[in-house]
């Protein structure tokens, strides 16, 4: 799948975060299905960690390529 801003998604199962380099409060918004929305790609991470807007709670949190679905 091809991460761009705007994409819907839902999370799936979240892997570990601690290689996330993040501010605490998006991490700490962290949940699996959740439908939601990318926003953009999160700096210093190598374009794999992306911002997402939650469609239920308008929380923002941030999830890697890896935990993302269609």
């Amino acid at each position: 799948m091809q991460i761009k801003q705007g994409l819907e998604i839902t999370t799936s199962f979240l892997h570990d975060s601690k290689g996330i380099k993040a501010n605490q409060s998006y991490i700490a918004a962290r949940r699996a299905n959740v439908k939601g929305r990318v926003l953009r790609c999160v700096p210093g991470n190598g374009g794999d960690v992306w911002f997402v807007e939650h469609h239920d709670t308008r929380d923002i949190a941030v999830y890697s390529s890896l935990e993302l679905t269609q």
